[in-house]
């Protein structure tokens, strides 16, 4: 990840604008390659809710802003009372996506990026079922460990379903 390395992209980039005393290699602390991970996996969900949002925006009633404009609304009442009951629906949906995808994603991230270090700073609970079985060997402790994921993640989804529909 030249990214975020000591000679990397982002370095390049802070250097540039006059801010080259922050430089730092993320990925060798604890602090900064969490940072590093989270600032890759908000990267990487941009374009999927951006996606939603602009498919929730092509479906808004124009009517309802115009009328709410003959009505004198302010533009923070017409985004609170017209815009985000209607994308509401979008909003619940991306927010289920994102968490799901921060259960399933992140593995991948930390895998490539950090291989659960430094130290255990970005050891997630599927990066720990993946060492117990693949690089410790304990298969059963491995098995074990993603029953138990897939309950959390059970659990997790199903609440979330319950907020949405509970709210409608």
């Amino acid at each position: 990840m030249r990214f975020f390395a000591q000679e990397g992209l982002l370095n390049d980039l802070l250097k540039g604008i006059g801010l080259g005393f922050i430089k730092t290699d993320l990925l060798s602390s604890e602090r900064g390659a969490l940072l590093a991970v989270g600032i890759t996996f908000i990267w990487s969900m941009v374009g999927t809710n951006s996606i939603i949002f602009l498919t929730g925006m092509a479906t808004l009633d124009i009517s309802l802003y115009e009328a709410a404009r003959m009505d004198g609304a302010s533009s923070f009442r017409i985004f609170r009372s017209i815009t985000l009951p209607q994308l509401k629906r979008f909003i619940q949906f991306s927010f289920i996506i994102t968490v799901i995808s921060a259960f399933t994603a992140l593995f991948t991230l930390i895998f490539v990026m950090t291989g659960g270090g430094p130290g255990f700073g970005t050891t997630t609970l599927e990066f720990f079922v993946y060492q117990s079985a693949f690089s410790r060997g304990n298969f059963g402790t491995g098995a074990m460990l993603g029953v138990i994921l897939f309950f959390i993640m059970a659990i997790l989804g199903s609440a979330q379903l319950l907020l949405v529909r509970n709210k409608e």
